[in-house]
């Protein structure tokens, strides 16, 4: 909502400091999204507190960043996944260890007598590599608790597939482990307390029913019963609330040991089915990816075995807070409502109830504006830098008119988040006369501002600017900014020909990254030359990758000879992007060619078969499988006569999975329960195991 709108409003909650307002930070996504407030340096994590408290008054925050801690210390990340790996170790690891975000954030909180709470998944602990959810497989982290524990993920009815995610809470050493953990980053690093959403951020589960299974849960429910839920007909609704027990139980030890030392508790809601774990928007399905697990709350309000219950998604949350309201009445239970509207009168008979309204720091959300206060062209030479980004962003907006050259004086002001405006505000005029202050911007000592300087470059830029953003990148290599030259190289197509080319010869990895990347998204003629030379000679990996990803816009014999030619490459990384990248290609691989590839892509997938020391063993079948199914019939008849083969369990169990379990890197491939256990009884051949990795 425009400030404008919010003061003319008169704050129908009150103004900032009278209600209680409370705040969620992403973290994370604000480190991959440019448009989102940064928070990668100490001036711009103090920047986000002071608005977030001076602005809206904002009592409470809750922060994803110490996810990203946690994930650091305790994941395992695979590097053949390189745009992720890259964002978590070179970008996300540096941020947390060494400019401090997160200490930071603790800091700037308690110094504005703010609460900072960590906020993380309940059931979000990664998952294995042949598993979608990062643009291509593997997936980037799977928690070490579930690697060196396979026992402890939920598992299908065959005991055979991991529900890639949770951890299963029927076990106690499972339990003991995690509360161990947040008692030790929630009171180690200061925070006031945990809330946890319930989605899991992966594309595997494909039907709701498909995980639960784990010997205590068949025993418990045998035992209750008198039914083995492996083999027959059993009630849902008792078996999930059997599964609900155990985080119930899990809830109320990580309860106990945080209230000995003073912290909270808190668990977030699926507004419209509160009883069952939350579904994350990326899978375009309703089925929550945790699983049907079924998450007692009003128990918990009534024990008190949480502090807060906080309705998060799932639609309108209203009919739930009305619920809320008579769980929780006579306990000391917090309700929180998430609230993108929390201006809106009509929300004023909640928050008058004790509901605290919850918005998220980031654009579209309801608190856009950095002030309240009213703007006009005298308002940036303003005291307060709030007031002045402020005014940058209505310019922009055209809510309030200014000459391109008043906007391009605090370019240079000595306010980050002010010159960052400046920059987005200039490339929202259009400011070509000022492209000399954009350009001059990239080297600009805030990475948010070297950002939105190559962000802004995509709209406003000139014959010189595709070699100044290369110039730059010699000086930053950082996720963002990356991915911000790399959009500005390819909007400007085949102005930025010439630099990409030469770029892509570059001794700097990163100049020649992103110049291939661009030009294999605008894939000009002589750049198909440029991505062959990379792939068969590059010394780097990463660069290899990148370059069999971008032949995928030529589809020539010749890219097509280059990727075979790569599936021969030392790097399992190459090998994955090549495969991906033939298996794209398919429709327009000539019958000649089609043999040649099918043979190259079956001895690749043949090569995780019994014995094998490949380093991707667990999973990089799922490349090399996946590509031979995009030739259609004549791919799925080579997976078929490996499943019907008998010298090697592994082959035949990968073959299986391939074609009747598919998984793809983007989308959720979905069935009924009913369909999976009939194919699994006609098809699956013996389990041969798992492997690691």
């Amino acid at each position: 909502m425009p400030a404008a709108l919010l003061v003319a409003g008169g704050l129908a909650m009150g103004q900032p400091g009278e209600q209680r307002l409370y705040a969620y930070a992403s973290v994370g996504d604000n480190q991959w999204v440019s448009d989102w407030p940064p928070i990668d340096s100490s001036a711009t994590v103090e920047a986000l507190f002071e608005w977030l408290s001076g602005t809206y008054g904002a009592k409470r925050i809750y922060w994803r960043g110490e996810q990203d801690r946690m994930w650091l210390e305790h994941a395992l990340f695979r590097p053949e996944s390189p745009l992720y790996h890259e964002w978590w170790i070179d970008w996300v690891k540096p941020l947390v260890n060494e400019v401090g975000t997160n200490d930071l954030a603790v800091q700037a909180a308690h110094r504005r007598g703010m609460e900072i709470h960590v906020f993380d998944g309940l059931f979000e602990h990664g998952a294995p590599g042949d598993i979608g959810g990062c643009a291509q497989f593997p997936y980037v982290a799977e928690d070490r608790l579930r690697v060196e524990h396979p026992e402890w993920c939920p598992v299908d009815r065959w005991g055979e597939r991991r529900c890639p995610g949770p951890i299963e809470f029927c076990y106690p050493a499972a339990r003991k482990a995690l509360v161990e953990r947040y008692v030790d980053h929630v009171v180690g690093y200061g925070y006031d307390g945990i809330a946890f959403y319930t989605y899991v951020e992966n594309l595997a589960v494909r039907y709701p029913d498909e995980y639960g299974f784990n010997a205590p849960i068949v025993a418990e429910f045998q035992r209750r019963h008198g039914v083995d839920i492996r083999t027959e007909p059993f009630d849902r609704e008792a078996w999930q609330r059997l599964r609900g027990e155990h985080v119930t139980q899990f809830l109320r030890e990580l309860h106990e040991a945080l209230a000995r030392r003073g912290k909270r508790l808190s668990v977030t809601l699926r507004c419209d089915q509160p009883n069952t774990p939350q579904v994350w928007y990326g899978t375009g399905t309703q089925i929550p990816g945790a699983g049907m697990v079924y998450l007692d709350w009003e128990t918990w309000a009534k024990e008190g075995l949480v502090d807060e219950l906080f309705t998060w998604t799932g639609g309108d949350p209203k009919p739930l807070l009305t619920k809320l309201e008579e769980a929780c009445r006579g306990t000391s239970v917090e309700r929180v409502a998430l609230c993108s509207t929390a201006f809106d009168p009509a929300w004023k008979p909640y928050w008058d109830s004790g509901v605290t309204p919850c918005t998220v720091a980031a654009p579209g959300y309801g608190i856009d504006a950095w002030s309240l206060e009213p703007t006009n062209a005298a308002t940036l030479r303003s005291e307060d830098w709030r007031v002045r980004a402020q005014t940058l962003r209505d310019i922009a907006a055209a809510r309030v008119v200014a000459e391109p050259a008043a906007v391009a004086a605090p370019a240079a002001d000595p306010h980050v988040l002010v010159r960052r405006e400046a920059l987005r505000t200039l490339a929202a005029l259009k400011g070509s006369d000022h492209l000399g202050v954009l350009e001059a911007a990239l080297g600009d000592t805030e990475p948010s501002v070297r950002i939105a300087a190559a962000r802004a470059l995509t709209t406003v830029n000139g014959p010189e600017t595709p070699r100044r953003l290369l110039t730059a990148l010699l000086r930053d290599s950082g996720f963002q900014f990356k991915q911000e030259c790399l959009e500005a190289l390819a909007a400007m197509k085949d102005r930025a020909e010439p630099a990409l080319l030469e770029g892509a010869a570059s001794p700097n990895r990163h100049v020649r990254e992103v110049c291939l990347r661009a030009l294999g998204r605008t894939h000009p003629p002589a750049g198909e030359a440029a991505l062959l030379a990379a792939l068969a000679a590059d010394v780097d990996p990463r660069v290899r990758y990148y370059a069999a990803a971008g032949l995928n816009g030529f589809r020539t014999p010749a890219a097509v000879e280059g990727l075979l030619r790569a599936l021969g490459d030392p790097s399992v990384t190459v090998q994955h992007g090549a495969a991906v990248t033939l298996g794209n290609l398919a429709p327009v691989v000539s019958p000649e060619q089609t043999t040649l590839v099918l043979d190259a892509l079956e001895a690749l997938f043949r090569e995780y078969g019994m014995g094998t020391r490949r380093p991707d063993a667990a999973w990089g079948w799922r490349s090399a499988g996946n590509a031979l199914l995009g030739f259609g019939d004549a791919g799925r008849q080579r997976l078929e006569s490996l499943r019907e083969q008998t010298g090697d369990p592994w082959l035949l169990w990968y073959a299986y999975e391939v074609v009747h379990v598919p998984q793809f890197a983007t989308t959720v491939a979905t069935c009924t329960g009913e369909d999976a256990t009939t194919t699994h009884d006609r098809y699956a051949p013996p389990f041969p195991g798992r492997r690691r990795g």
